[in-house]
């Protein structure tokens, strides 16, 4: 069976009232239109992730808020020597990042 999610064109909560997946959340965007609309403690989990990639250096950048804890952490990759620098930072009990509702809000 083939399925094709669409493609979402205007702002969405991804969650209905009662915390289920909204079924209109489901699909694809060009631009981030899904507000994370999560509530109760342990639930309200939200991330940013950020990849540059430039002809000498990847980049990957993260920043987290999960409730009982932050996770942040930065990869680089110095292409020309193949060389990897990992440092990832965790924060207990703690929100971590203030991320908006909307990514790249």
């Amino acid at each position: 069976m083939l399925t094709h999610e669409g493609e979402i064109t205007v702002p969405v909560d991804l969650c209905l009232p009662d915390g289920r997946l909204n079924p209109g959340a489901v699909g694809w965007t060009r631009r981030p239109l899904h507000r994370a609309n999560l509530r109760g403690w342990g639930r309200d989990k939200r991330w940013e992730y950020w990849g540059i990639v430039t002809p000498s250096h990847v980049v990957g950048l993260v920043a987290s808020s999960l409730d009982y804890a932050g996770l942040h952490g930065v990869y680089v990759l110095d292409r020309a020597t193949g060389v990897e620098t990992v440092k990832d930072v965790v924060v207990p009990l703690a929100r971590g990042a203030v991320l908006p509702e909307r990514s790249g809000a």
